[in-house]
């Protein structure tokens, strides 16, 4: 299913709105804009799209309420470079706009002249910073290709289209669109003769569209379809019955429509100052436009052929294809609405994340489930004050009761926890709950008498013995380490059924050793009673 692109054409360095443009799969709509109001004119315009759409979608059955893209020209924007660690949106905004605040200074971070590259429009355009490399090769150079596009219109047509319905999938460049319709690499199937390029690494491709409706040529280098540099040359023409020359030898004829040499060696200088910054070239270049169909009054025309050794020749070693197109621009957009939706096409991501309808509709959503969630919650206190209140009230109801009981006995309210506990403990007698448990009582005489026995011998020193409701412990001091063995096993041999014993710990000293033994009442002698 086809997509739809709206084609904006502006001036006054793109402040102002000239002329809408509808491309579908198979057809194109124009508007140009009242000399009215530029507010007005972006209503009025946002209202012929929505017409058109719904026009549309009777005869493609897809919705009028979406439109797949909008493109910008170049007026007024301007592609640079800048120095810059990455490609993050804000970190290249600050460096520009930090070089652009310095007071005419140069600084390192946007690097020399940042300032002056760049439209002096603060607040009112968008940076779009350009892919150095594909995402797995290193950079050739630190410094990064930059696209500063003035937004104020488009900002406006996004706004008005939102009001009526619209969703705007995205908005683009007509550089972005350039790269992703004719560079053979971008795998989308629109560029030129893509089915030939074999190479596992696809070299730079420059593109380059003779608009006439500028004059201009506008061209981009794309990498896999992304542009990493841009600009464009405005079409300078030599009159041969100028009756004089200018001061640089050339004169500007607004019905110029094509190249003429000068321009391809205007453009081959651009180029050479973009490979000195990004250290890329391109190998391959797709020429587009309506070659040689000018007045024969104007000097130096090139036609298509013309036009691909003019280049040749300011571009040693690259390979180009020419394609004689009436209207590139137009093209350029067909291509991309044939492939459904404009898919493959770059955008300019400031203005891709302006909030809408939807965002809006979004947060009044979010803001009712947060107040409705503050109710229940509101609710749910309520709830628990009220319980509380409930039980402090049935808390008062018994202290009451309690005091009415002590007066009617004639007990003091300070002596009723004294009274509770004799209560207490008559109930227990009465009623033979109290704990008549008691702990057994060990055979410690028996285990005394029959450890004498072993602890007798005269070589043996006994230091300390303790018996306890629970284990007995002592320590002996034998003469060796063979005494100890058999201090051990008399004591385990005569024990037996009394004392569990652990193994025995012997500690050798000059002349002695020390013996500690320690048991544990076993459960014959506990009365079968485990503790």
């Amino acid at each position: 299913m086809g997509g739809r692109i709206c084609y904006m054409t502006r001036d006054d360095r793109g402040a102002v709105v000239r002329a809408l443009r509808l491309v579908g799969e198979r057809t194109s709509d124009s508007w140009t804009a009242p000399s009215t109001d530029p507010r007005r004119a972006i209503g009025s315009g946002a209202q012929w799209l929505r017409d058109r759409l719904v026009a549309l979608s009777a005869s493609n059955g897809r919705s009028a309420r979406v439109l797949d893209r909008v493109c910008l020209d170049v007026d007024g924007a301007a592609c640079s470079w800048v120095n810059a660690s990455g490609t993050d949106r804000r970190l290249v905004r600050a460096l520009i706009e930090g070089a652009a605040g310095s007071g005419g200074m140069d600084t390192d971070e946007g690097g020399p002249g940042a300032r002056t590259r760049f439209p002096d429009l603060p607040d009112e355009t968008g940076y779009e910073p350009l892919a150095p490399r594909g995402d797995d090769a290193a950079p050739a150079s630190p410094r990064v290709g930059v696209m500063a596009t003035p937004d104020i219109p488009a900002r406006l047509l996004l706004d008005e289209l939102d009001a009526l319905g619209v969703r705007v999938g995205g908005v683009m460049s007509v550089w972005q669109a350039l790269a992703a319709a004719w560079d053979a690499g971008d795998g989308g199937g629109g560029g030129v003769r893509a089915d030939r390029v074999v190479a596992d690494e696809r070299p730079l491709c420059a593109v380059v569209a003779v608009d006439p409706d500028g004059p201009r040529a506008v061209w981009v280098w794309s990498d896999n379809g992304r542009p990493v540099a841009a600009g464009s040359v405005r079409l300078l023409r030599a009159r041969e019955d100028a009756g004089g020359e200018d001061e640089h030898g050339r004169i500007i004829d607004e019905a110029a429509t094509t190249l003429c040499e000068q321009d391809v060696s205007r453009l081959g200088l651009e180029w050479l100052s973009w490979s000195a910054q990004l250290g890329r070239t391109p190998a391959r270049a797709v020429l587009v436009g309506p070659f040689g169909r000018v007045d024969e009054s104007v000097a130096g025309v090139l036609d298509a052929g013309g036009a691909a050794r003019a280049l040749t020749a300011v571009w040693p070693g690259a390979s180009v294809d020419v394609i004689e197109e009436p209207d590139p621009i137009g093209r350029t957009l067909g291509i991309l609405a044939e492939r459904g939706e404009a898919q493959g096409a770059g955008e300019l991501g400031e203005l891709g994340a302006r909030p809408g309808r939807a965002h809006r509709s979004m947060y009044v959503w979010l803001a009712g489930a947060l107040a409705l969630g503050g109710i229940a919650a509101g609710a749910l206190g309520y709830r628990y004050w009220s319980a509380a209140d409930a039980l402090r009230e049935q808390r008062g109801a018994i202290l009451d009761n309690r005091n009415d009981i002590l007066r009617e006995v004639g007990l003091e309210q300070d002596k009723w926890r004294q009274a509770m506990l004799e209560l207490e403990t008559i109930h227990g007698v009465l009623y033979g709950e109290q704990n008549t448990r008691t702990e057994p009582i060990m055979p410690v005489m028996s285990a005394f008498e029959r450890l004498t026995f072993v602890l007798s011998n005269p070589e043996w020193d006994l230091v300390s013995i303790s018996v306890g409701s629970t284990a007995v412990s002592m320590r002996v001091t034998v003469p060796d380490v063979v005494t100890a063995e058999q201090l051990e096993q008399g004591v385990l041999s005569i024990t037996t059924g009394i004392l569990e014993w652990t193994p025995m710990v012997k500690r050798e000293r000059a002349g002695a050793v020390d013996c500690d033994l320690t048991g544990t009442w076993s459960p014959e002698a506990r009365g079968g009673v485990t503790p």
